[in-house]
């Protein structure tokens, strides 16, 4: 379901592939994301999943996931909103970008309008 956030990379250090997420999705200042269930990959793996955030280790509760799942909605809402007064508008109704742009270019938009909406001009 998830297999198109990922690419494979070869580990020429143990000889396996790995999944690597692609920097479109990271929207962090880290070179590489791994999953793997190895703690030492240090990527996601099922501690950081089910960890109540990235400092904080403890378990996380079914109120977290609501919680957070509620704030998805929310901003997934604001989104669209922000996407059908738009440009891109298009892209919405019908999966075709503008001429000239790309998916990577429509990300980047949408990521730009959201932090506006976040922390103004």
């Amino acid at each position: 379901m998830f297999e198109y956030l990922y690419r494979v990379e070869p580990d020429f250090v143990q000889g396996d592939d790995v999944l690597v997420m692609k920097e479109i999705y990271t929207c962090q200042n880290v070179h590489r994301i791994v999953v793997s269930d190895k703690k030492e990959d240090q990527g996601i793996n099922k501690a950081v999943l089910t960890s109540t955030s990235l400092s904080n280790k403890a378990n996380i509760t079914g109120r977290n996931i609501w919680d957070n799942g509620k704030k998805v909605e929310t901003n997934g809402k604001k989104a669209l909103a922000l996407l059908e007064h738009s440009e891109y508008k298009q892209y919405y109704v019908d999966g075709k970008t503008l001429s000239g742009t790309v998916y990577e270019d429509f990300c980047l938009w949408i990521r730009q309008a959201m932090y506006k909406e976040l922390k103004g001009d």
